[in-house]
């Protein structure tokens, strides 16, 4: 599939993030963003392990329009892309060029709630270089980890006609992930009439000395693409599966502003890499999930006895909700999201019967906080309760105490964390798990039916 750009394309921000979300949510938020004077590229990669100077690459790319990509099969003809000796003398080159003249700004490596560093660029072609009938843009680039095979990630964008009298600037973002380690990139663009532009630069994510601790989830030396949002999670097999504790997860989606159709893109991917990284967690598991909005009091995904986190089906049910729509249902309710947490809570708790209860969610999400005679209510089921909160990064008037989820983990007498950056979540997990395996109750004596 390739890559479409149009006159009139929008800039946006975080745009490598927003390629990652559903389809028709990424229509809305092009919708909702402000006009600019550049144009804006999505681009998605896929990668190649290289072992021979002269080998068949497959290209794969995202249109801005569609957040899936496609992944071409090497026996499919339509997707073989041929690396010549032109293109890998560019590369072995490592020298600078401008014949298509262009800017290529690179972005610092940062680690993301995934434990991977996420590098890139960005590329500015003045829209004058690319006017006529079309034209068609080839990017190549190789990224070389100390010591081990370099990878290659191949992009294909075409150009749709442009005004020749634009004064505008077209801007490409690109981005790959990165374990901690020692990293070389080659870089270069060529165009239809076979004009380069290229670049080399170096990398070295890596994290300082005082999150030494860290380097237990990140791996070293890996270059992987940027996969999709919900791509499915590999198999994960835990030993000793049915001695292992339990524990009911609730994930709160609340958006930023209640009447906010969509959910941000950064909570989105951030939640979403937390619950991979639980996923992994080979200690524990989870004995049920549930999606809401507490704000909106929806629920939005929900699976008990899950045996593998089905990020496609949550996928799927975050495109159909409408979290901004207030139904004829809730607008009869007397009860607020405050008493929606408390009753979804002790539910779980209650009917599910786990080992232990994790929440998920940004702090303080709502206006109305929980009542006295509904935090009284909670009788104290023994088990350990746990609340994970993070800061949407929005000016708020809300109080901490006003977080109803907040409120009845502490009639709980659980513990919260707050995990804004990456590091936070390790500790908080770490710790999380550790008193959830320390607090599993002893499996009770069971009586030999032939002795009755």
């Amino acid at each position: 599939m390739k890559t479409a750009i149009a006159a009139g394309v929008p800039s946006q921000p975080y745009v490598m993030v927003r390629a990652r979300i559903p389809a028709e949510l990424e229509k809305i938020q092009m919708e909702k963003s402000d006009m600019s004077a550049d144009y804006s590229l999505v681009l998605k990669t896929v990668l190649f392990k290289v072992a021979r100077p002269l080998f068949m690459i497959v290209a794969g790319v995202v249109c801005a329009e569609n957040a899936d990509s496609e992944s071409v099969k090497p026996g499919n003809a339509a997707g073989r892309m041929q690396l010549g000796g032109a293109d890998l003398a560019v590369l072995e080159l490592q020298q600078s060029r401008h014949d298509l003249p262009c800017t290529v700004t690179m972005s610092r490596p940062k680690l993301g709630f995934d434990f991977m560093f996420s590098a890139g660029y960005e590329v500015r072609v003045p829209t004058r270089e690319l006017t006529g009938e079309g034209n068609d843009l080839t990017i190549l680039f190789r990224v070389i980890p100390e010591d081990r095979p370099a990878s290659y990630i191949a992009q294909t964008i075409h150009v749709a006609q442009l005004d020749e009298h634009s004064k505008r600037d077209i801007r490409l973002h690109g981005i790959f992930k990165l374990g901690e380690g020692k990293y070389h990139v080659d870089w270069f663009m060529r165009d239809r009439r076979e004009r380069i532009c290229s670049k080399s630069w170096d990398l070295k994510p890596k994290v300082n000395s005082r999150d030494s601790r860290l380097r237990q989830w990140i791996p070293q030396g890996l270059v992987q693409p940027a996969e999709p949002l919900f791509a499915a999670e590999p198999p994960f097999i835990r030993p000793q599966e049915n001695s292992l504790s339990r524990y009911s997860l609730i994930v709160n989606l609340d958006p930023p502003d209640p009447s906010a159709v969509l959910i941000d893109d950064w909570q989105l991917y951030r939640v979403v890499a937390i619950l991979r990284r639980m996923e992994r967690d080979p200690r524990i598991k989870p004995c049920s999930i549930v999606v809401c909005s507490v704000e909106t009091q929806q629920i939005v995904y929900q699976k008990e006895n899950p045996a593998s986190l089905d990020l496609a089906a949550l996928g799927e049910a975050l495109r159909s909700v409408k979290l901004g729509a207030v139904n004829a249902k809730r607008l009869v309710s007397t009860h607020g999201p405050a008493q929606f947490a408390a009753d979804l809570i002790w539910e779980r708790l209650m009917k599910v019967d786990p080992d232990a209860l994790v929440v998920l969610g940004p702090k303080g999400s709502s206006e109305a906080g929980v009542s006295r005679r509904t935090l009284e209510a909670f009788d104290k089921p023994g088990k350990p309760a746990f609340y994970l909160s993070y800061d949407l990064g929005y000016d708020t008037e809300l109080s901490p105490s006003r977080d109803p989820i907040s409120s009845i983990i502490k009639s709980l007498h659980g513990f919260e964390y707050s995990i804004n950056r990456p590091k936070d979540f390790f500790d908080a997990w770490s710790d999380v798990v550790a008193r959830i395996v320390r607090t599993k109750p002893e499996p009770s004596a069971t009586t030999d039916p032939t002795s009755r």
